[in-house]
């Protein structure tokens, strides 16, 4: 429980802000000081000075947790397959209890450049980042949903596989975040993305006799017999 006061809090940036946070978070903890100082902060700034404060006092490395998410290569193919063809290349998955995330390669301006960003799908709440490790380093801002790593360890072992399951469960692409077609069409409802999509983010596509024999498999009714 944190029992720090809003005073302490701003106290702690206003003393230790400049030596002991890193310097784009040394910035933001100015700014918050000179805003207060001038005007008031909302309840949304008030937050990050809290957790700044934690940052300054305990440090980056005992504030972030780590879970290992395996091998990124696979999922790091993808955003380059589709940046050739998207100006900016944006996945939003699930994690198998109706909640979803948005990620996305951080850019050459980003603090941490081609790590990938995870944030709810407005992009509002940043949950952390997942590192060419193969480690997601979680937000000290936020709690991690506990189905989350284990999602993205899924998604990287097996993309295609997770994309079908994403659409099957939401009824969306995985990859463009519309609606998967039902018309006479039968490829994009069997792998859960559509032909354009595949050809954008190199994933494999059925004929249309092969998706026929997958979705008789996928998508059965079940037996009515006694």
């Amino acid at each position: 429980m944190n029992t720090t006061t809003d005073n302490q809090a701003l106290d702690v940036l206003r003393r230790d802000g400049d030596a002991k946070l890193a310097p784009f978070d040394a910035q933001r903890a100015r700014s918050l000081v000179s805003q207060f100082d001038r005007y008031a902060l909302s309840t949304k700034q008030w937050a990050l000075v809290h957790a700044l404060a934690r940052l300054a006092t305990h440090g980056a490395s005992s504030a972030r947790a780590t879970h290992d998410v395996g091998d990124l290569s696979n999922v790091l193919a993808l955003f380059v397959r589709a940046g050739a063809n998207l100006k900016s290349p944006t996945i939003v998955m699930s994690d198998g209890t109706g909640a979803e995330y948005r990620l996305k390669v951080a850019r050459g301006r980003a603090r941490h450049p081609g790590t990938l960003d995870v944030t709810t799908p407005d992009g509002a709440t940043w949950f952390g980042r997942v590192l060419l490790s193969g480690l997601f380093e979680a937000s000290p801002r936020v709690d991690t949903p506990s189905a989350l790593p284990s999602a993205l360890r899924a998604f990287a072992v097996e993309p295609a596989k997770f994309a079908g399951a994403h659409a099957r469960a939401t009824g969306r692409c995985m990859f463009c975040n519309l609606r998967i077609g039902e018309g006479d069409d039968p490829r994009a409802r069997a792998v859960g993305y559509g032909e354009v999509c595949a050809r954008n983010w190199g994933q494999p596509f059925p004929s249309k006799s092969d998706a026929r024999a997958l979705n008789a498999a996928l998508f059965a009714a079940p037996s009515s017999a006694p």
